[in-house]
């Protein structure tokens, strides 16, 4: 999921910085956008805007508690993958001299 992976790595993810991002024209971004509100699957707040001092802007995160989100997730998150054993270095030269 493209907004977990902004989550994880910037301290905010504007609404329209987002939108942008998203496949299709602007009224196709922007409807799909009003579409994961309505739904709950995304939780809007405003903050201050860092390029406007006074104004406020928009962002918004994952409802992490809802359904959908809850099974994208869960069916995405990469499992830990078996690391193989391998031998010291020690090892490897004992057995390559026999």
């Amino acid at each position: 999921m493209h907004l977990a992976r902004l989550e994880s790595r910037l301290p905010m993810v504007a609404r329209n910085y987002f939108r942008d991002l998203l496949p299709g024209d602007h009224e196709q971004r922007e409807a799909a956008i009003v579409r994961a509100l309505q739904q709950g699957i995304v939780i809007p707040y405003e903050l201050p805007n860092p390029k406007m001092p006074g104004r406020t802007m928009l962002a918004i995160k994952l409802n992490q508690d809802h359904p959908t989100v809850k099974a994208i997730l869960s069916a995405t998150k990469p499992s830990a993958p078996a690391i193989p054993a391998v031998k010291g270095r020690r090892d490897a030269m004992k057995a390559s001299l026999g």
